[in-house]
């Protein structure tokens, strides 16, 4: 047995002493092997024939022959492209890895070529590996690390409504601004919806630092945003654009954008212009009157043209209402409009469809929770039987449904608002009777103008909603808003009636309204009658009238 083990032994020993290993860099391993194994069958068939592995792992490579100068041959030959294959590194930001690749990096290839270098990316996009002779890799990293530093890239994301801003004023638009000023070069990329900055890393900070200045305001620029509803936009915009211009001539370096997907209007400049700006263009679209139509069907026609629900309607939203062959056309204030429209479409088909009106800002922040967790409507949804959707081009939250589940469902969906932006959404109860005075749109414009904060009449929760992303400015609001409420309590008086005693209504109306009209002229007053809660209301410009 110990014979056996030791002829072993010998046997190994002599096999062992047939084999010569070098250690070289793992990244070295593929010009060892060659293309398609090329250059390690080459060795294999060196001198007397030898075996020869490769181990891209831990960078050995083994040889094995019985002749000696075969190995040193073999050894010489491997050495020789380790020589050749030295590496380099050449730290790099993802960013830019396309453009040393791409067209913008064909001359700084070329040149590493020309030095005979070769590089490629490593595997974590982290830096550039390159493989040559010391003396190669130095020069091919001097020239990689100049192309480099003047190629640093940075991203600044772009809202969509803010793109056409981007480009506006040719030659002087704020990204040929930025190009000029501090000598980069800036592009909007529409599929990631970010502008790509590129220069050296000092510059580019500066150009994106004007870009964010630009977009969200800061350093004496205020940005500000808010929605135009649909109907309004055409007098916002006017015609050719005349409107638009008109402001930026009147509030000189004022920049004033409607998106294109959306209502969203956007006003950027100095703070103090911004603001006069803004009030300018609340005033109009509170004032704005606009209109919107109902195709009708037959069947539709003959059921509305058979009850007084144009008239009710009318009355209560402060609209005109016509009735045409295969439509209805409502004209007036746009909330009202928009109102009118829903009461309308619950009489044909017997849905009623709800708003609330949200910030831009926060129309952004809710689709992007949404994006995350849309168990939020759907436990609204599930607990009120009303179906809710974020239109994200009005800048609002939809709800349709029975209009009592309507309401229940904006009751919850406050306090949904509430969660995300404490103080931020505020309201105002007003009895259904103070609807008139309480939804005129100029007193309401005045507040918004006054504090920035969005005020408008919710007729179906019977409260004025005041929002802003500035709770300061929602609670400012607020303080207004009750004031004017109690300024129109003094100048209305209300005449609730019982049930039974609903005939003195048609008495106070007259015939034709000859009686009311008669009152009208007679006190300088308006006196408006609400049948269903067997109401008048009379209303007037001094508390002596209404007396």
């Amino acid at each position: 047995m110990e014979r056996a083990k030791n002829l072993v032994s010998k046997k190994i020993d002599e096999f062992n002493s047939n084999i010569t290993t070098i250690d070289v860099p793992a990244e070295v391993i593929p010009a060892i092997i060659g293309k398609g194994g090329a250059k390690i069958n080459s060795f294999r068939s060196e001198g007397a024939g030898a075996e020869v592995e490769a181990d891209s792992t831990t960078g050995k490579v083994k040889i094995y022959s019985h002749d000696a100068a075969t190995r040193e041959t073999i050894k010489s030959a491997v050495e020789q492209i380790v020589a050749e294959n030295h590496i380099g590194h050449v730290s790099i930001e993802k960013t830019t890895i396309g453009l040393v690749l791409g067209e913008p990096g064909k001359e700084v290839r070329e040149k590493v070529a020309q030095i005979g270098c070769n590089f490629n990316v490593s595997d974590d996009d982290s830096k550039l590996v390159l493989k040559g002779t010391d003396e190669q890799i130095a020069q091919a990293s001097e020239l990689l690390k100049a192309f480099i530093a003047v190629n640093h890239i940075a991203e600044v994301d772009i809202e969509p409504e803010d793109e056409p801003i981007l480009f506006s004023g040719g030659s002087n638009s704020i990204l040929s601004k930025v190009e000029s000023d501090h000598g980069v070069k800036a592009n909007f990329r529409k599929g990631k919806n970010v502008v790509q900055v590129r220069g050296e890393l000092e510059k580019i900070n500066a150009a994106t630092a004007e870009i964010e200045r630009f977009l969200k305001g800061g350093d004496g620029m205020e940005v500000c945003k808010f929605n135009v509803p649909d109907g309004a936009i055409g007098s916002v915009i006017g015609k050719g654009g005349s409107n638009i211009s008109k402001l930026e001539e009147d509030f000189e370096g004022v920049r004033v954008n409607v998106g294109r997907d959306s209502n969203v209007i956007s006003i950027r400049g100095p703070e103090d212009l911004v603001k006069q700006c803004r009030s300018r263009l609340v005033i109009t679209i509170a004032t704005a009157r606009v209109s919107d139509t109902i195709e009708l069907t037959p069947t539709q026609k003959g059921n509305i043209s058979s009850s007084d629900i144009i008239k009710r309607v009318a009355g209560i939203t402060s609209t005109s209402i016509a009735l045409n062959e295969d439509s209805i056309v409502i004209r007036g204030i746009s909330n009202d409009v928009r109102d009118a429209k829903s009461l309308l479409n619950e009489h044909l088909v017997g849905v009623y469809r709800g708003y609330l009106d949200l910030e831009a800002s926060q129309c952004k922040r809710v689709k992007n929770t949404l994006a995350k967790d849309s168990s939020h409507f759907a436990r609204i949804k599930l607990s009120t039987g009303a179906d809710i959707a974020l239109d994200a081009s009005e800048s609002c939250i939809v709800v349709t449904g029975k209009r009592a589940n309507v309401k229940k469902a904006k009751v919850a969906l406050m306090g949904f608002l509430d969660f995300m932006f404490p103080q931020q959404f505020q309201t105002v109860k007003v009895h259904k009777t103070l609807f008139k005075s309480m939804g005129d749109p100029a007193p309401l414009a005045d507040i918004s103008v006054k504090t920035g904060a969005s005020v408008s009449l919710d007729r179906d929760m019977t409260w004025v909603l005041v929002r802003s992303e500035d709770s300061d400015a929602t609670t400012k609001a607020v303080t207004l808003v009750e004031e004017r409420l109690a300024g129109c309590e003094k100048l209305n008086a209300v005449f609730r009636f019982e049930t039974f005693e609903s005939w003195i209504l048609p008495i106070i109306i007259g015939k034709g309204g000859s009686q009311i009209q008669q009152l009208q002229s007679e006190n300088e007053c308006s006196i408006d009658t609400y049948k269903d809660e067997v109401t008048v209301v009379v209303s007037a410009d001094s508390e002596e009238k209404v007396q």
